[in-house]
């Protein structure tokens, strides 16, 4: 079901569902903890919305919080995905210790 958006620019935008979520690392990529709890702000501000549900993903966050999330995390928008990837990090880098 498609809904048109009006947006801050009055610009129309037609909603289409759910990001796309590829999970498959890309050109061996293997994303663990010991390697989200080393990503920087700036790489973090930096990512696309499915990179940041990858992070999140990785650092097990839906099953620290409610397992349901991991069904959820394609429809949040940008902004509470990067905040749930800051969380990760930090969750990540308090396991290290």
């Amino acid at each position: 079901m498609n809904a048109p958006v009006k947006l801050r620019e009055d610009r129309e935008v037609v909603a289409k569902g759910p990001r796309s979520t590829s999970t498959k690392p890309k050109s061996g990529e293997v994303l663990d903890k010991s390697s989200v709890a080393e990503l920087s702000a700036a790489l973090i501000d930096s990512m696309a919305c499915d990179q940041l549900i990858r992070v999140i993903r990785a650092a097990e966050l839906p099953t620290l919080f409610r397992p349901d999330l991991q069904q959820c995390l394609p429809f949040y928008d940008r902004e509470t995905l990067k905040r749930l990837a800051y969380l990760a990090r930090r969750c990540c880098q308090n396991r290290e210790c």
